[in-house]
């Protein structure tokens, strides 16, 4: 069984400083929590490692900066899994963030989203939110001291 998942979200932020956090792989270690491998154009990877706890592979399917990515979240082979599609619209000062997320497997997925999401906000708007795995609960062995090392220096490069 697979679920769907739509999001809406207003961020206090661009349209462009939004997309750019989403696909920032150094914006990522602070909303996603993860190291994010992207090459910005059809057809290229949108991979999300996530240390000790796996890597997702993607691939972008859709793109036009700043107000739409559409990229595959847990391709395997040739096969494409769950199909993330991102809009963003200009939006009373900032931007209007509308998420789809179809072919979900997991049922918690949803909360994942809103925390990620909400997180996302935060560095959209040039904020830092702190280690993620803190706030989910995780250890820093289930995340791996790589992860913390490295979210550690994207910090202390910031500061």
């Amino acid at each position: 069984m697979t679920f769907c998942i739509e999001k809406s979200i207003w961020i206090a932020a661009s349209p462009e400083a939004v997309f750019d956090a989403y696909c920032s792989p150094t914006s990522a270690l602070r909303w996603l929590g993860a190291q994010l491998t992207i090459a910005p154009r059809l057809g290229g990877p949108y991979v999300v490692d996530m240390g000790t706890m796996g890597v997702v592979d993607g691939t972008i399917r859709e793109i036009e900066r700043p107000h739409v990515l559409h990229h595959t979240s847990g391709d395997v082979g040739e096969a494409p899994g769950s199909l993330v599609q991102l809009s963003l619209a200009e939006e009373a000062g900032g931007t209007r963030l509308m998420l789809r997320h179809d072919g979900v497997a997991e049922e918690g997925a949803e909360r994942i989203w809103d925390h990620h999401l909400a997180r996302l906000a935060i560095v959209a708007g040039g904020g830092m939110p702190g280690p993620d795995f803190a706030q989910l609960g995780w250890s820093e062995e289930a995340v791996g001291l790589g992860y913390f090392t490295s979210w550690l220096e994207v910090c202390e490069d910031e500061a």
